[in-house]
Order: structure tokens, then sequence, then C-alpha cells
């Protein structure tokens, strides 16, 4: 994850939108809902995990828990949140939204970095303290405690070398970051030429880079995100362009996002994880045409998407989902490992039993080290605390 600037614009119910306006509150719910999903996806593959060929059957357990298999999707969608919320300064003030690349990447190390950094020391302590016998489930994959791991870790290298270990997210984190690396080239095309060029070269690159590693060591680098990371760049554009926000004003974008999801819904039906995974660099494609669309549609003002996503459960939810990202995978295990598995409950039992209380005790830790580290690099928390006191 994956964690972005706060946009600064407003739902507008007309084309317009000044430049001027509030941030958009929408994006939050799509965070947090990204970020859920995740948590449930690592407490389906916690009772089932891939690797020990565990699955739950072919009765109604399978049909009903099948789609919590591939969390691999919200990383999709917070990378085309990702490329919205950086492209919408440029798209908005052009050249004079874009402060350089040190500044950029100063920014962007400060709002991403402590906070991973801490996990990563979190992670390791509750491992060697708590977490480092194998239990037959998803933690197995994070086991044992490697020296040189963490140095992986520390360097934002592993998405290519120790992917999965000490914490089975922080590849994602990785792969963000050597996105930011290219960002700078990709805002020199846009201010240069147009977003059009800007969005076509990491549309390219991103892929062949992806095709060329797909059966490679180097499969991590999962570069197919850096194509992600444009659609949420051209969604900035067309919202933010008048003239183009005029144009797309009236199209269904809910509708082309509903439909492009259930469409990979209907194909992946019968699909396993393990099969569906040598497929992702194509979903992946699909599911960031869906999230762009979703995003239009927020921002053009549909009622019933933003008063989901806006909602102040969701809304709160996504404040921290950045901090949920991070920890929620060693919450998860705790919670089975002490709280569930001395019960000798079937898989079917365990599964709801650790949604009940693992959703819950995820979060609950998750805003706990959202108070403590992560708000204080967060910009946009003084401007909720602000925002706040002014409604009281």
């Amino acid at each position: 994850m994956i964690t972005t600037p706060e946009p600064k614009q407003q739902l507008p119910s007309t084309p317009s939108a000044p430049s001027d306006a509030p941030r958009i509150e929408f994006i939050d719910g799509m965070r947090a809902l990204a970020a859920l999903y995740v948590l449930v996806h690592h407490i389906w593959l916690t009772i089932w995990p891939i690797g020990y060929n565990r699955h739950p059957g072919t009765g109604p357990v399978q049909s009903l828990t099948t789609w919590l298999s591939f969390g691999h999707f919200s990383v999709t969608v917070f990378m085309v949140i990702s490329g919205f919320c950086l492209g919408l300064p440029i798209a908005r003030k052009g050249a004079s939204g874009w402060h350089g690349a040190l500044s950029f990447y100063l920014r962007r190390a400060r709002r991403i970095l402590p906070p991973y950094y801490a996990a990563l020391v979190l992670t390791v302590l509750l491992t060697l303290a708590l977490l480092h016998t194998k239990t037959g489930t998803l933690w197995d994959v994070m086991l044992p405690l490697r020296p040189g791991q963490a140095w992986y870790s520390l360097f934002l290298l592993n998405d290519v070398y120790g992917t999965n270990q000490i914490n089975g997210v922080f590849w994602s984190v990785a792969v963000e970051c050597q996105i930011y690396l290219l960002f700078p080239l990709l805002v020199l095309i846009w201010l240069s030429g147009n977003v059009w060029w800007s969005a076509a070269t990491a549309i390219a690159l991103g892929y062949i880079v992806a095709v060329k590693t797909q059966h490679s060591p180097y499969v991590g680098l999962t570069a197919q995100y850096l194509a992600m990371f444009a659609l949420g760049l051209t969604a900035a554009y067309l919202y933010q362009n008048p003239n183009w926000r005029q144009k797309t004003a009236k199209f269904p974008w809910a509708l082309a996002s509903c439909l492009l999801f259930a469409a990979l819904a209907i194909k992946m039906h019968s699909t396993s994880l393990g099969k569906a995974s040598d497929k992702f660099l194509w979903f992946d494609l699909v599911i960031g045409l869906s999230a762009a669309c979703l995003i239009m549609a927020g921002c053009h003002g549909n009622k019933r998407l933003n008063a989901f996503l806006c909602s102040k459960r969701m809304l709160s939810i996504g404040a921290f989902s950045y901090s949920l990202y991070l920890i929620h995978l060693p919450v998860i295990q705790l919670v089975w490992q002490y709280a569930i598995r001395p019960f000798n409950l079937s898989d079917w039992a365990q599964f709801l039993v650790l949604v009940l209380a693992g959703t819950p005790a995820a979060i609950g830790a998750a805003w706990l080290f959202y108070l403590l580290i992560e708000r204080h690099f967060d910009p946009a928390a003084k401007k909720r605390a602000s925002l706040e006191h002014l409604a009281a």
C-alpha cells in the first residue's frame, strides 16, 4: 500500500470543480474498502493456506468464500488511487503544481517510510517473541526469520528478494516506492507534452517489463502496477481538465466499473488462486480500469457511491488504512494462534470466529498504531483535526 497524499478537490454535483475546494473524501472510503478486503483475504488464507494445498472444498463453503482469495487486486486498486492523488496537483496547476523531484522524494519518504519501518520493527519483535513457530497457516511463509531478509526489507528490495518474508504485505510498499522513482519522468513527459504521452509511456514500459519478467526471478517487480498508476494519473486529468470534465460528466462511470468487475468475476468464477496468479498480469488491467472508472464516478458525484464510501465508518477506517495494511497480518496470526487454535474447531468455524474476532482486533491495533506512529507523518491528520475542531 499504499498511502497517498490527500487530494484537495470537492465532490461536485456539476461538472465544475473549483481548484480551492476541500479534499475528495470518497478516496478514503476506497482505501478503507481495499484495506478491509486485504484483511479478510488474509483471514481466509490463514485458514486455507495455498502453500499447504488446503482449500474450502467444493461445497457451499467454497462457493461462499472463494471470492476472498484474490487480495492481490486490492493492491491494484491502491496503485490506481496513488496515481490519481499524485496526479491531481499537476492536472490542476500544471508546472506550478510540481515542486521538483527532490521535494517529491522527501515528502513521499517522510509519509511512507517511518510507519513502514515501525511496522517492520514491530513485526520482527512479535515474531521473535510470539510467532516464531510454524503452525500450518499463512504465517509459515514468513518463517523462519532470517537476518538477511531484514536487509532486503530495510532497503525496499523485498518485492524481488525475500518476498513475503517478515511480513507478507511489505513487498507492495517496495513496489510503490520503485514507481515513485519513475514519477518525475512521467511528470516531465506530461508537462513537456501531455498526459496521454505520459500514461502511454508508463503503460507500455510497465507491461513490457512485466511480460519480460513474468517467469523470471524478478517477477516480484509486478511492473504492470506502473500501468495501474498511469490509469490513476489519467483519471486525475480527465476530472480536473475543464473540457474533459464536461465531456465525461454524463458518462456512466459507475456502470462501466461494475461491468468490468462483473466480466472479470465471471471469468474467474471457477478459477483457483493458483491458476489465476499466472494471469494476474492481465487481470490487473481490468481491475485497474474498473477502479479508475469508480474514481471518475465518485468525482462526478454519484450519490449512491459517495453515500457508501463517505459514510462515517468508511472514512474513519480510510484515515488509518495504511496502518491497517501494514500490521494486520501478525495481529491475525496472534488471534488465531493463541485464541482460536486451542479449541480445535473445524476450518469453517475457525474462519467465522477469526473474522468476528480478528477483524476488530486488527482494526483496533491499526488505530492504535496510527495514533502512536503514523499520524505524526500524515499531513492529512492536521487537516482532519482542524475540520473536526471547526465542526465542533
